[in-house]
């Protein structure tokens, strides 16, 4: 297992299936909360997958024994993929597990 965020080239040279990976596109500005929330076990999933430059604190993601992994930023994800992505709400914004590509949220 590393220790350190491994760069892959495609979703597809990640040793998981596509259930078992959530991706995060750093275009959406993941805050520190997102990677306190992944170090405590909150998110399911078997390895993370940034999508262009890892935020701070990734790499002490994969100290601590996660499977983490950076695509390149021009990366675009195909329909049945598993991602978190920030929603506007009423308390401000959230963090949602959605599939690409099925997942509607519906606004409150």
């Amino acid at each position: 297992m590393s220790q350190k965020v491994e760069q892959v080239a495609d979703p597809a040279d990640i040793p998981f299936g596509p259930a078992d990976i959530l991706f995060i596109d750093t275009a959406d500005e993941p805050s520190q909360e997102i990677i306190t929330r992944i170090s405590r076990f909150q998110y399911k999933a078997k390895a993370f997958c940034f999508i262009g430059s890892p935020p701070v604190g990734a790499n002490e993601l994969a100290m601590t024994g996660h499977r983490v992994y950076e695509l390149p930023a021009s990366t675009v994800l195909v329909n049945g993929l598993r991602a978190l992505k920030p929603h506007d709400s009423s308390i401000g914004v959230r963090w949602l597990e959605v599939v690409i590509g099925q997942t509607d949220i519906q606004p409150n």
